[in-house]
């Protein structure tokens, strides 16, 4: 006869996010140099809290270069934050948005990607991209420009 464990519960987290549009929860944010060696790279988890995939988790590696800020704006501003608030911890660990996900062949087997940082709605609810609650279309925000954090780093928020 087979091994049998009832004591140990399946871990629902487990597998990668469907795509589309998911509200999910900033669990952990952290520094880290790059693979390459050469500069650092914002990585940001987060956990969906959408339905049946509740609890799954998904990464983004935002780089810290100029080329990509655009990217880590869109994440830092979808978080709810303010522009010139910088880039600390306590803005982005426990904030919510919603992340379109898509999924793209990563040797052979698909994986789910973070394309899209979008804010979430009042109280936490989340409406489809280009649309306020209301049913209007919502009214596009113009950049004010850079400005500088207390580390000297030009940010474009």
């Amino acid at each position: 006869m087979g091994w049998k464990r009832n004591d140990i519960e399946i871990d629902s987290s487990v597998g990668q996010l469907s795509q589309g549009v998911h509200p999910a929860r900033c669990v952990k944010s952290e520094i880290k140099d790059k693979k390459s060696g050469e500069g650092e790279n914002l990585v940001l988890t987060f956990e969906s809290m959408k339905g049946g995939e509740k609890g799954r988790q998904v990464r983004s590696y935002l780089p810290l270069d100029d080329n990509m800020r655009w990217k880590l704006s869109e994440a830092f501003l979808a978080l709810g934050n303010e522009r010139g608030a910088g880039i600390a911890q306590e803005n982005f660990d426990g904030k919510k948005c919603r992340l379109v996900i898509e999924h793209e062949d990563y040797q052979g087997e698909p994986r789910a990607q973070i394309k899209k940082f979008l804010p979430m709605a009042e109280e936490g609810e989340f409406v489809e991209e280009g649309t306020s609650e209301e049913g209007g279309k919502k009214p596009e925000k113009k950049s004010s420009g850079g400005k500088k954090s207390s580390g000297g780093k030009k940010l474009p928020f």
